[in-house]
C-alpha cells in the first residue's frame, strides 16, 4: 500500500467554510453524539436521511469547504478585477471566450453571480452602464439631494420633504415659497 501525504486545506485558498454547512455539520453530530437516530436527526433538523448519513460519516472539509470550481476558475482574478471595475458579465464573458474558456454562457453567468455575491462586488445590470457612469454614481451618494419628482410631490401632493431641503428650496427659489402658501 502506498503512502499517501495530506496536504492542508488552505493551500487551495479554500480555508473559509460555508456558514450554513458548518452549522448543520455541528448540528448533526451534536445531536448524533447525545444518541439520537438518524431518523430523529432528520425530522428535528429537516434534513433527509441519507444527508444526515453523509453529514455523520463525512469528511467536515469535504462537506463544509466553500467551492467555486468551474471551467472559469483559470480565469478567475480577471473575472473579479473585470466585475469590480464595472465591465458587464456579457462583455466579459466575451473577452473569456477569446481567451479559451470552452463552456456555456449561463455557466459563465451562474460563477460570476457566485463571486458577485461571494465578493459583494456592485454590478450594473444594464449593458449601456459604463465604469465612469457607476462611478459617478458611486460620487453622488456622498451628496444629500433632492430629486424634481419629490420636489413636485412636495410642492402639488403636499408631500413632506426635508426642513433643509425645504430651507434651500425656498431660499433659492423664493416664488416658490410664495405658491406654496
Amino acid at each position: 500500500m502506498r503512502a499517501v501525504k495530506k496536504t492542508p486545506c488552505n493551500v487551495d485558498n479554500f480555508s473559509e467554510f460555508d456558514a450554513k454547512c458548518v452549522q448543520t455539520f455541528n448540528s448533526v453530530h451534536e445531536l448524533h453524539s447525545t444518541g439520537y437516530s438518524n431518523r430523529g436527526i432528520a425530522k428535528l433538523l429537516h434534513i433527509s436521511r441519507p444527508n444526515i448519513a453523509k453529514y455523520v460519516n463525512g469528511d467536515f472539509e469535504k462537506l463544509c469547504r466553500k467551492t467555486l470550481r468551474s471551467g472559469m476558475d483559470t480565469f478567475h482574478d480577471y473575472i473579479v478585477k473585470s466585475l469590480k471595475a464595472g465591465m458587464s458579465r456579457k462583455d466579459i464573458y466575451t473577452n473569456v471566450i477569446g481567451m479559451g474558456f470552452k463552456g456555456k454562457i449561463s455557466g459563465a453567468y451562474e460563477y460570476m453571480n457566485k463571486l458577485i455575491t461571494y465578493y459583494g462586488i456592485e454590478i450594473s445590470l444594464y449593458r449601456s452602464t459604463s465604469a465612469d457612469t457607476i462611478q459617478r454614481r458611486k460620487d453622488l451618494q456622498k451628496y444629500d439631494y433632492l430629486t424634481r419628482a419629490e420636489l413636485f410631490k412636495s410642492l402639488w401632493m403636499n408631500q413632506e420633504i426635508s426642513p433643509a431641503h425645504k430651507t434651500f428650496v425656498f431660499n433659492k427659489y423664493p416664488q416658490l415659497y410664495e405658491l406654496n402658501c
